[in-house]
């Protein structure tokens, strides 16, 4: 899964990157600073995930002891993008996001027997805050921007459902964590000041369930209003 996702956000890099190189060919050669105000976007992102197991721990992790194994997410959320200076083009990101994540594979349980036909539903309220720093390619409609953050995450709804038989996957019996924090770091590339598209990489701090922890790759669509 990882593999992939690291695949597609170099495709999407190596266009983003010619594209501005084109652009500044055209018309400069020169990165320049030209709007240091703020903006909105509602957005969407493809989450694809994993879990991470480790210590000989073998929930989610097709009875290895060690290892990860991949899941689907999806998000849509908002974003305010704030300047932090006039001068310098420093921004910071809070956003509001509500995320769906699921896995259609087996799972061991807290008894450690394996079942191979559950499906696991999770709901998530996130709330990611990003600094960013904009480069604005002269006499272009693209500008470029890397970025660096954190995101608190809270799992508001989650069950495992196995033919009908809905557990809660906050129950004793699975012990999953209510409240996940993480980082995240990626690119993304602004066109005509109203489309905004990108990708990042981050993982959890804290386990979601004992020994295992959360990696997460992002896909993202957005639009500036």
């Amino acid at each position: 899964m990882e593999k992939k996702f690291f695949l597609v956000l170099a495709i999407m890099a190596c266009f983003v990157l010619n594209t501005s190189a084109q652009f500044s060919n055209s018309g400069g050669n020169s990165a320049t600073v030209s709007d240091n105000s703020g903006w909105n976007t509602i957005y969407v992102e493809w989450n694809p995930s994993s879990f991470h197991a480790g210590g000989g721990y073998r929930y989610y992790n097709n009875g290895e002891g060690n290892g990860s194994t991949g899941f689907s997410g999806f998000s849509l959320g908002f974003s305010r993008s704030i300047s932090l200076s006039s001068a310098i083009p420093i921004f910071i990101e809070p956003a509001i996001a509500l995320q769906y994540s699921t896995k259609k594979e087996g799972y061991y349980n807290y008894y450690d027997e394996y079942n191979t036909s559950a499906k696991l539903n999770l709901i998530s309220i996130k709330v990611p805050v990003n600094f960013i720093y904009k480069y604005d390619f002269s006499n272009t409609p693209v500008s470029l921007l890397p970025f660096a953050g954190i995101t608190l995450r809270g799992n508001v709804w989650g069950e495992i459902n196995d033919d009908g038989d809905h557990d809660n996957l906050f129950d004793d019996d699975y012990g999953w964590k209510r409240f996940q924090i993480g980082w995240q770091a990626g690119i993304k590339a602004r066109f005509h000041n109203k489309i905004i598209v990108g990708g990042s990489f981050g993982t959890d701090f804290n386990d979601i369930v004992e020994k295992i922890k959360v990696h997460t790759g992002t896909i993202y669509v957005g639009y500036i209003f």
